[in-house]
């Protein structure tokens, strides 16, 4: 009796998955909460100290450089999930590059970031664009108003000190081919 307890035990652990914990992400796809707060540390910095130079060391995922010419990258970016050449799971983040004198000296700075992130509920979409959204800087108000099938567009003040900048960003969330997909796109201006 106990043998075939014993028996029954083992079959059905071998043939039975554990159940899955947490929310399911599609292959090539960070961990949003890990996004959540690279994104959040990057926010809170001066966006006129990030250089392609020092990115790379605040961004969890490996991004190479892109758009490059006579010294200076224009972009930077990770792609996670790409299916049919577009991209489902990728960040790219955007420099504004100035040359100042006849050494050609380069300045760089962040001006933008572009996040598009999928998933296959509906629900955990909404949940991954609202905590994108608060770590870079909108209020808990502003992004429980985020929702579905929808373009929205933010604005607020980005108050450090001297510097004062206009923090505006624009959010969508569709759905194609069984995905669920956010575009977050974050620009910084100055004052």
């Amino acid at each position: 009796m106990i043998s075939r307890l014993l028996l029954v035990v083992m079959v059905t652990t071998l043939f039975i998955s554990p159940a899955r914990s947490g929310p399911s992400r599609p292959l090539g796809c960070s961990d949003p909460d890990v996004m959540r707060k690279a994104l959040k540390g990057i926010s809170n910095r001066d966006w006129n100290d990030l250089s392609e130079t020092n990115l790379p060391s605040l961004w969890p995922m490996e991004i190479r450089p892109g758009d490059c010419n006579a010294g200076a990258c224009q972009m930077m970016l990770h792609e996670g999930r790409v299916i049919d050449n577009d991209c489902e799971c990728c960040e790219l983040f955007h420099f504004q590059i100035d040359r100042e004198g006849k050494a050609a000296s380069i300045k760089e700075r962040l001006h933008s970031i572009v996040i598009h992130y999928s998933v296959a509920n509906s629900d955990e979409i909404l949940t991954v664009a609202r905590s994108f959204a608060r770590a870079v800087g909108l209020s808990d108000a502003d992004a429980a108003t985020i929702k579905r099938e929808t373009r929205q567009s933010f604005d607020w003040d980005v108050d450090r000190g001297k510097l004062k900048e206009i923090a505006s960003l624009e959010v969508e969330i569709t759905h194609q081919r069984q995905m669920w997909h956010v575009f977050l796109s974050l620009s910084r201006y100055p004052e």
